[in-house]
């Protein structure tokens, strides 16, 4: 559940972890809870990176999270991968992260 509580602190204590990211966020916990979180908070000062796969139960809630930050201006890249959940998805892809979050190459 490291997705969803990347979002839940980054949330909750954004003068820490200001960074936020996610890969395959498991983002239905709670009936997406974390969603109306971000929804119904004022907006946080922070910059994320998350991501899923086209071939994951999971796809459709991350839809909704980017929508949502969409909606309310947040500084963050999504992607989606032709991949499930999986390690080789998110080994594959975590250079995505370090360069949307921190500007390394």
């Amino acid at each position: 559940l490291g997705g969803l509580t990347a979002f839940y602190f980054a949330l909750m204590h954004p003068e820490i972890f200001g960074l936020c990211g996610s890969q395959s966020g498991a983002l239905q916990i709670n009936s997406g809870e974390i969603v109306a979180l971000y929804q119904f908070n004022s907006k946080k000062d922070l910059k994320v990176y998350f991501d899923c796969g086209t071939c994951e139960t999971l796809l459709d809630d991350n839809r909704q999270m980017r929508d949502m930050l969409e909606s309310k201006d947040y500084d963050f890249v999504y992607r989606e991968w032709n991949e499930g959940h999986s390690w080789g998805n998110w080994r594959a892809h975590i250079d995505e992260i370090l360069q949307t979050l921190f500007g390394v190459d």
